[in-house]
């Protein structure tokens, strides 16, 4: 079911997905109506892969001076795609080197108290709102 945001917006569930599986290039056509017979026109909403990290490294960064770039690869990287750690945009820049290599810059402490470890995460602006 549909949820009414404001007199231009709404909300509603996508299909489900399967976990696991593909859905790169996969789209779906949504209509809406207000009252079940009339619709508006078609509008499709394209899935994506997320990005895929497979490594980090190296592993252990300074917390005070020296080198604070990480390189992770993975796969599904492109031109749109950030660094964040801990969910966090805590990266001063995300270099872009190919489909499967981002560089994340100037790490920022993401916790003013003890170092931790930390999760790094590739997010594809293409893949929701900045």
């Amino acid at each position: 079911s549909a949820t009414l945001i404001n007199s231009t917006a709404g909300s509603c569930p996508l299909p489900p997905v399967g976990a696991g599986l593909s859905v790169d290039g996969a789209s779906v056509t949504v209509k809406i109506s207000s009252n079940g017979v009339d619709f508006s026109s078609a509008q499709t909403i394209s899935f994506e892969d997320p990005p895929e990290v497979s490594s980090v490294s190296p592993t252990t960064v300074p917390v005070l001076g020296g080198s604070n770039a990480v390189t992770v690869t993975g796969s599904g990287f492109d031109a749109s795609c950030v660094c964040l750690v801990n969910g966090t945009m805590a990266v001063e820049e995300t270099v872009w080197v190919d489909a499967t290599t981002v560089i994340c810059r100037g790490l920022k402490a993401v916790d003013a108290g003890a170092p931790s470890e930390s999760s790094v995460f590739v997010w594809r602006r293409s893949m929701g709102e900045d």
